[in-house]
């Protein structure tokens, strides 16, 4: 069992209560795989790589492209997986989606390195396609398909976000 990346829609209000109640996010994110499906994507093992391919690092990165693995509002220390969850407010949002508009799938594929994310042990690394990450080949939609969909529809709901005026709550589990 491994760790999956996930992103759900939430209200500026909603995040003001959970920044304020930290136990509260429990329920929105149980929310997350019930009511509000369709404002939640879980992007499975692919979080890191995709994390990578936005930033260029393992764990760093700068705003607004480093939302995956750090950024954003810490919501207290409520464990909801592996570690906290993290708040970004719909300013936050629309600044994101004005940097995720220009990055399509083929800009994500051309920053695929596999030799330098197996030395930074990005995750899932060994599992990816057998051999570390030499397995996967960015220009084939039957080997990259699974982290290039799960960026498709990461990047469509934060586009949504945008344009709702929504924020976004990320988490690890």
């Amino acid at each position: 069992m491994g760790i999956s990346g996930h992103f759900m829609l939430v209200t500026d209000a909603e995040i003001a209560a959970i920044l304020a109640e930290p136990e509260g996010v429990h329920d929105l994110l149980d929310a997350a795989f019930a009511d509000r499906a369709d404002d939640h994507v879980d992007v499975d093992q692919a979080w890191h790589c995709l994390h990578y391919l936005l930033t260029g690092t393992a764990w760093e990165g700068a705003p607004p492209l480093n939302f995956i693995a750090g950024g954003g509002h810490v919501v207290g220390d409520e464990d909801v997986g592996a570690g906290p969850a993290r708040a970004f407010r719909s300013d936050e949002v629309k600044a994101l989606a004005a940097a995720l508009e220009a990055l399509d799938d083929t800009h994500i594929a051309a920053r695929f390195d596999a030799a330098e994310m197996d030395a930074l042990e990005i995750y899932p690394g060994g599992d990816a396609g057998g051999g570390g990450w030499a397995g996967i080949d960015p220009t084939s939609a039957e080997s990259f398909g699974y982290f290039s969909a799960g960026y498709t529809a990461l990047r469509a709901l934060v586009l949504e976000g945008a344009t709702r005026g929504a924020g976004l709550l990320v988490w690890l589990s």
